[in-house]
């Protein structure tokens, strides 16, 4: 049995709505202090398929021409997931620095500089271009 919110609504003869400007999703049998005005009027199909949307597939829903349209959702990275991911890097290689690593240290070497340097080389974790794996780089 659902008992979450889906399952409290479903198969009820509410009214389904969905704002842009508040991302997110309304029902007439709840009272709200500041209804949205661009909320938009929805099946309660429409409801589950969009809910589904957001919720699993990363998509964030606006409204073109009247019609309501699921987007990608752009993620912003922060600079502690960039630390995290650059660290996590760094950790997975740290074994090509050992004494006994039979490939070439060399390249690892600049590729774990690289990766030290990217907070100081961008300003805005957008811009990051992250440099490539030497066991991922084409063989010449």
């Amino acid at each position: 049995m659902d008992t979450g919110i889906d399952g409290l609504l479903s198969g009820t003869n509410m009214k389904f709505y969905y704002s842009p400007s508040q991302k997110g999703f309304y029902v007439d049998a709840l009272v709200y202090p500041n209804f949205p005005d661009d909320a938009v009027e929805i099946s309660e199909k429409k409801y589950h398929e969009l809910h589904t949307l957001i919720r699993h597939e990363q998509k964030e829903i606006v409204l073109i021409n009247g019609e309501l349209i699921p987007i990608p959702r752009k993620i912003i990275p922060s600079w502690g997931f960039i630390r995290k991911k650059r660290n996590s890097l760094l950790k997975n290689t740290d074994y090509t620095q050992m004494p006994d690593y039979p490939g070439d240290k060399q390249k690892y070497s600049i590729y774990r500089q690289e990766l030290r340097d990217i907070p100081q080389k961008f300003s805005n974790p957008e811009d990051i271009v992250w440099p490539t794996d030497p066991k991922d780089k084409p063989k010449q």
